[in-house]
């Protein structure tokens, strides 16, 4: 009867001060609050240190604060890879998956896990509910090397794309501080035939101008520099569409126009066709003895092609003890010719009015040197001589045109003067 009037007091008490917006009232228990209690009342667990307000229908209500304790009775877990052994006591969680495989979500909840994946290979990502996997068709040597396709299975395809303007680009970095480092092809590169507006090997160059090489034809290459074609090469031959120079101070070049090549440029060049001339540097004596002999210095290497040459010669000669008979003559060596035939005059004397001889030689289709003109020199001063004539080859082999001098007697020798030349077109 005592402790209960003890409460109704502490309790009228706590009215009037709530009714006037006292503070709350904290109130410690030895266990959890138990009896009646108000709004304003807080309650203290001094075992646990829990802390518990009081509801509007007058019961202790846990908030916060202090320790509690329980039971699990099972575990468990959804979704696949991790199972749960002893779920009901003490559990334990095991992952299971594919070694080498990876995990991955088969569904929007649950999980799964790959076939082992090819070591060094490229993964791909199979989409929704498909498993990732590797691609034999994409593999690296674990280091520096990506391989694309299929040795004796399939061609590789790298392609690069990109916005609808600008490049798409393809580069080697600069190591050890230069940019000489090429991207190297073990095969050979194609690449599309182009126009002269966009080559298919293109070269940048300011203002967006082309430069650069394409394929005008099958049988058809251009370069082009700026958009202008320059140059053409096809089966029919190499056509230069610009003058060809050389880089010369003098800038020397050669000038194609219908009909005509000429020279033209600053160092008003002359054309010399070197292999087309033989001249004598010294003077050509030839030696005591009978019959037609070589004129040292006075031939032409011809190439065993089919083609049709025309010569010229003209000499000065002179002879100490002139005599009759003799000889020029002429010959085409190692292969005969499909016809060889030079004609001549020869001037025998000295003076405005000077004689002359001519000769014809025929026609020739043997390797054997043969005459083309015989004469007699009056008098012992220089003298001239003009030999003209055709060789037809018919490419069956390489030949030499020679040319030949003989004295009609042995002792009495010739000379063929310095400077004496032969041309052939």
């Amino acid at each position: 009867m005592k402790r209960l009037l003890i409460i109704v007091s502490i309790l009228l008490v706590a009215s009037i001060c709530h009714a006037q917006n006292a503070n709350t009232l904290t109130i410690r228990f030895s266990g959890a609050p138990s009896g009646p209690c108000a709004p304003f009342m807080l309650g203290v667990n001094n075992a646990t240190g829990g802390e518990y307000n009081c509801t509007s229908g007058g019961a202790w209500n846990l908030i916060g604060g202090g320790g509690g304790s329980g039971t699990v009775t099972s575990v468990s877990f959804t979704g696949g890879l991790i199972s749960v052994a002893n779920p009901t006591t003490t559990p334990a969680f095991t992952v299971a998956g594919t070694s080498g495989g990876i995990p991955y979500f088969s569904g929007a909840a649950t999980w799964a896990s790959s076939a082992a994946l090819t070591a060094n290979a490229l993964v791909l990502g199979g989409g929704a509910g498909t498993t990732p996997a590797t691609n034999t068709a994409f593999t690296t040597n674990g280091t520096t090397t990506l391989t694309v396709g299929i040795a004796g299975g399939g061609n590789g395809a790298l392609a690069l794309s990109g916005n609808t303007s600008g490049n798409a680009t393809f580069t080697a970095p600069a190591i050890a501080g230069t940019v000489n480092n090429p991207v190297v092809s073990s095969n050979a590169i194609q690449v599309p035939s182009g126009t002269a507006i966009l080559p298919g090997i293109a070269f940048p160059v300011g203002g967006g101008a082309a430069t650069g090489i394409y394929r005008g034809a099958d049988n058809q290459l251009d370069f082009t520099v700026n958009a202008l074609d320059t140059l053409q090469i096809n089966t029919a031959g190499i056509f230069p569409r610009l003058p060809v120079c050389d880089f010369s101070a003098g800038n020397n070049c050669l000038t194609f126009a219908a009909g005509l090549i000429s020279t033209s440029g600053a160092g008003t060049p002359i054309f010399k066709a070197t292999n087309n001339v033989a001249i004598l540097t010294s003077d050509f004596t030839d030696s005591n003895a009978s019959g037609l002999q070589v004129i040292t210095g006075l031939s032409f290497a011809l190439p065993s092609l089919a083609k049709n040459w025309s010569f010229h010669c003209s000499l000065t000669y002179s002879e100490a003890t002139p005599i009759a008979s003799d000889q020029f003559g002429v010959a085409s060596l190692t292969t005969a010719a499909t016809n060889l035939h030079a004609w001549a005059h020869v001037i025998t004397a000295e003076g405005a009015t000077a004689a002359q001889t001519t000769g014809d030689s025929g026609n020739i289709t043997n390797t054997t040197p043969t005459s083309i003109v015989t004469f007699t020199p009056v008098g012992t001063g220089i003298k001239q001589a003009d030999i003209d004539g055709s060789i037809e080859v018919a490419g069956g082999g390489a030949s030499t045109l020679q040319f030949y001098v003989t004295n009609g007697t042995a002792a009495d020798v010739i000379v063929v003067k310095r400077d004496s030349y032969c041309e052939i077109r």
